[in-house]
């Protein structure tokens, strides 16, 4: 197993680019899934851009395993970093446990799938679309 250190700067706390939330997933379609368990230990994340101070570096090549595909990542830069966040007083199950999330280039083609999601905002079916980041658990001081 590798470990990467990377050295990065938060930019302005008003930069948020995502919210991700706890979602439930069915890829058979019906029946459709519940809403996510609250008893889960899956917390909300909001996702941060970062910047390397140092000259930026590529990571990889990686390879992953998911749902859809067995792949290779290459050419990864950290681009943001996701901190647990208590989204409307519903307090955060893992407050330490951070990700940073990297871009980078894959073999893999995006795969022809649509499925259910289900999450505290609603549901909805969805087509799922190319590789966009490849986020790792992170622990994170600041200096």
């Amino acid at each position: 197993m590798n470990t990467y250190t990377s050295d990065f700067q938060w930019y302005s706390q008003s930069v948020s680019t995502w919210l991700m939330v706890p979602t439930a997933v069915s890829f058979q379609g019906f029946p459709l899934p519940g809403p996510p368990n609250p008893a889960s230990e899956v917390d909300h994340y909001r996702c941060i851009k970062v910047r390397e101070l140092a000259a930026a570096t590529t990571l990889g090549p990686v390879s992953v395993v998911d749902t859809f595909a067995l792949r290779t990542l290459t050419n990864l830069k950290a681009r943001e970093l996701c901190i647990a966040t208590d989204k409307n007083g519903e307090g955060m199950k893992n407050p330490e446990a951070h990700l940073l999330c990297y871009v980078g280039k894959t073999d893999a083609k995006a795969p022809n799938v649509v499925l259910h999601a289900n999450d505290q905002f609603g549901s909805a079916d969805r087509k799922i679309g190319r590789d966009r980041e490849f986020c790792v658990p992170s622990t994170v001081s600041s200096r």
